[in-house]
């Protein structure tokens, strides 16, 4: 049965999650600061047997490239990586629960795309979803819409001379 609930939360209330029994299994998508990894951990999750599948991802919440080393940048790969993994084990599960340090930007970002390229939501629930995060980080949104678009598109057939 694919999925029936898109959650997004900050890094402790998913630390502290649990699910219903009607909504298990369940896709996780962690998304972690490069810095706070080292500085400031997040929070173990306190039942993580209620997971079927645990993804991470480690991206600073940016909007426009920088100069700045120290932070790293949402790019395609990423993007290209949440797609595919997401399309490979995430189909299976009930929910979709993802979450960030204060899960306001990136995470809404990455569940409203998830949820528009894998009809997970209704237009009007996407709508919704846009409405209630409206400081979702466009950048991350916009990079994985336009990888998934590079990746329907069919090549265009070899032209030999």
């Amino acid at each position: 049965m694919p999925i029936q609930k898109v959650m997004i939360l900050s890094h402790t209330r998913a630390a502290m999650f649990q699910a219903d029994s009607k909504d298990k299994p369940i896709y996780l998508i962690r998304l972690f600061n490069s810095d706070c990894l080292a500085l400031v951990p997040y929070a173990e999750l306190k039942y993580p047997e209620q997971f079927k599948i645990i993804r991470s991802y480690v991206f600073d919440d940016i909007s426009q490239f920088t100069d700045d080393n120290e932070l790293v940048s949402f790019n395609d790969e990423m993007a290209e990586s949440i797609i595919t993994d997401f399309d490979n084990d995430g189909k299976d599960c009930q929910m979709l629960l993802v979450h960030c340090w204060a899960g306001k930007s990136r995470s809404p970002a990455v569940a409203i795309a998830l949820s528009e390229i894998f009809h997970l939501k209704t237009p009007e629930q996407i709508a919704e979803m846009k409405k209630q995060f409206p400081i979702f980080n466009k950048k991350v949104y916009q990079t994985i819409l336009d990888i998934n678009k590079k990746r329907a598109t069919p090549l265009p057939p070899l032209c030999f001379l």
